[in-house]
């Protein structure tokens, strides 16, 4: 350990979110910014950040997930496996983004349920959930949003396409 790792203390503190203001409001976030306790310097700081407003906690205030993400991969005798990617435009970047399937979970839905329908509606293809993760929360610094990925290996090949139907 280096004398800048023992400066800190890494262990989780109990924060309090008594003093959060919100700034702004829209259909899916709201933008909040927090003032807490910095418990290693000791000094008020604030921080702003999106929240979303479709989370749930359950019992005991903890946040439960508000997303999936889907790594499915499609197994075939005789060929290499393929990881299953989108591509879907953001706005928040201008541009098409390459990404895994992935989506929010609907109220009384479970992370099984919503990774399945996912990738039904963003692929067409129909798996099996080979494992599940504990709840990952991808962007700390920006959001409270968590997710869990979810491992399905995909079956059975659609032999049409979603992109096909959506011309018919």
């Amino acid at each position: 350990m280096t004398q800048k790792d023992s400066e800190y203390d890494i262990k989780f503190h109990k924060i309090s979110t008594d003093n959060v203001k919100k700034l702004g409001n829209g259909s899916w976030l709201e933008l909040q910014e927090i003032e807490y306790i910095d418990p290693n310097a000791k000094v008020t700081r604030k921080w702003e950040f999106c929240k979303r407003k479709n989370s749930s906690t359950s019992a005991g205030n903890k946040k439960t997930v508000d997303a999936v993400d889907i790594h499915a991969i499609i197994r075939e005798a005789n060929m290499p496996s393929q990881i299953v990617l989108v591509i879907q435009f953001r706005p928040p970047v201008g541009r098409y983004c390459i990404e895994f399937p992935s989506g929010l979970v609907d109220d009384n839905e479970t992370v099984e349920t919503t990774a399945l329908r996912e990738l039904r509606e963003e692929t067409g293809y129909y798996g099996k959930i080979k494992r599940i993760s504990e709840p990952i929360c991808y962007e700390p610094g920006l959001t409270d949003s968590l997710t869990r990925v979810v491992a399905i290996e995909v079956k059975h090949i659609l032999i049409i396409s979603l992109f096909l139907l959506n011309f018919y």
